[in-house]
This record gives structure tokens, sequence and C-alpha cells, in this order.
């Protein structure tokens, strides 16, 4: 009975590390259904999931697990993500992340942040605790560039693309184009982006802002 147990407890972490909550919601409800287990109503709930704080009033500490317009303070914590996240890509190659997200990693961490502070550029942080986890930026007025800590996509993705599109949005961007890596399409398709062309390498994906 303590194998079944452990066997009915993997299946539940699995389905709490999906990202997305109308699907996991579905499928823990069917499990719990199957195995009426009391322990899981007493099982403490996950931490709330990062919030979106795009216009944070004067000085007003925005939440410990946000997205945010970055601001030039955040310079230091910004180029330790890139350095770590691009280590972590060059010794990982079972992430699955391409050689052209990584040279994107690159760029953003030695030429691209210098510019995020203009205006028609913004750029959106991932922020969990005193670490940035994740950044988003609108390059060109219409190409976003994503990027977030592996053991972090699954919370922050989705909140990031929100915050970054929202970003362009306010600046009069109508319409937004990314290269879309493998490992985060099902993030960018359920935020209403399209797919065009072929799927074998990184394909072009775009969004109305309209």
């Amino acid at each position: 009975m303590a194998a079944v147990d452990g066997s009915w407890r993997s299946i539940h972490d699995l389905l709490n590390a999906i990202p997305f909550g109308g699907v996991r919601a579905r499928l823990l409800h069917r499990l719990q259904e199957r195995v009426h287990d009391p322990a899981w109503a007493l099982a403490s709930p996950a931490p709330p999931g990062p919030r979106l704080c795009l216009l944070q009033a004067a000085g007003v500490q925005p939440p410990a697990r946000c997205v945010r317009q970055a601001t030039l303070d955040d310079i230091p914590a910004l180029q330790r993500f890139c350095r770590t996240l691009s280590a972590i890509l060059d010794r990982d190659q079972w992430l699955g992340k391409g050689a052209e997200h990584r040279d994107s990693l690159r760029d953003l961490l030695t030429i691209r942040w210098h510019s995020f502070a203009e205006e028609d550029q913004p750029l959106a942080v991932a922020v969990d605790g005193d670490a940035i986890v994740g950044v988003g930026m609108v390059w060109a007025e219409r190409l976003i560039e994503i990027f977030v800590d592996p053991t972090a996509e699954a919370t922050f993705l989705p909140a990031l693309l929100k915050g970054i599109t929202h970003l362009a949005a306010r600046r009069g961007v109508r319409r937004i184009e990314a290269r879309v890596d493998r490992t985060h399409r099902a993030a960018f398709e359920l935020a209403g982006w399209r797919g065009t062309g072929s799927f074998v390498t990184s394909p072009l994906w775009s969004k109305s802002l309209s």
C-alpha cells in the first residue's frame, strides 16, 4: 500500500508541475477522485504565482515574486543572471536550447542591455526574492527576447511573456514577432501567439497587439 501511495504522490507532484491552470486543475481533480487521499487536503498550498507590477506607484515596494519593468538599478543583477544562465545552457545541452538562443543571451549580456532604458525598448524582469530569474526585451519595437532560468520557467515564463507584451502595447507597438525556442512554444501558443513556417528550427511567431 505504501508503494501505491508513493506512486500516486509522484503522479500528483508531476501534475502540480504543469504550469497552466485549466489542464492542471482538471487532471488533479480526476486524480483526487480516484485515490481519495485525505493527506492531500492537508498539503501546503503552492506559493502564489508572480504578479505583474508594470505601473508601480512611486515609493511602493514591489512584491517579492513579480514581473516588472527593469530599472538602471537592475543592471548588476541582470548581468549576473545572463552569465549564470549562459553557463547553465553551455553545460546542460539536454535542456533543448539551440545555439541561436544561447547567442541571443550573450548579445543581451554584452550589447543590448545598454539600450534597455530607452523609452522605445522596454525590458521586463522576473524577480524572485532578491534574484532576477528571467528577462524579456522588446527589440527594434517588434522582436521579443525572453530568457528564463530553467528551474523557474513553469512559474515565470507565462507572466514574463504577458508583461513584456503589455509594455510593448503601451508604447504603441501593434504587432510583435519572435523567434520561439521549441521549449517555449506551449507558453507562446497559450498566450495567443501563432507560428508560421517549419517547426524544425526556430520559426517566426507573431501576435497582434491592436
